[in-house]
């Protein structure tokens, strides 16, 4: 119980029927297949939905990660990404991009599309 927390304390479930680790593995090979080449980690597409078979797809452990209830999340241009997605978008490192976003107080625009200030 050492997920309850991050799960079943957010209000968070699975599928009945999944009460088996042999009918929750038949459903995701039946519904998603196996997993292909670097896409071999199971995750929820709605990070605050149920684990449902509508709710799962693989993913890489790259964009398993963007997936993560701790990020940063910043919307630009009406797409919103983790902040971490953001620095890798506009080439910038990550540590950069949270300091000058976080720390310094700069704008979303002033910290991602100019390399150095000043």
């Amino acid at each position: 119980m050492d997920n309850w927390y991050y799960n079943g304390g957010m209000g968070i479930s699975y599928d009945p029927s999944w009460e088996t680790y042999q009918q929750f593995e038949s459903d995701i090979i039946t519904t998603l297949g196996l997993p292909v080449g670097n896409k071999n980690c199971l995750g929820r597409i709605d990070r605050a939905g149920d684990w449902t078979l509508n709710n799962v797809r693989w993913y890489t452990r790259k964009e398993l990660s963007y997936n993560r209830r701790d990020n940063d999340r910043v919307t630009y241009k009406k797409q919103t990404r983790p902040l971490k997605e953001w620095a890798e978008h506009f080439n910038i490192p990550y540590a950069t991009a949270w300091s000058r976003y976080n720390s310094y107080g700069w704008s979303f625009e002033e910290a991602m599309e100019i390399k150095k200030r000043g």
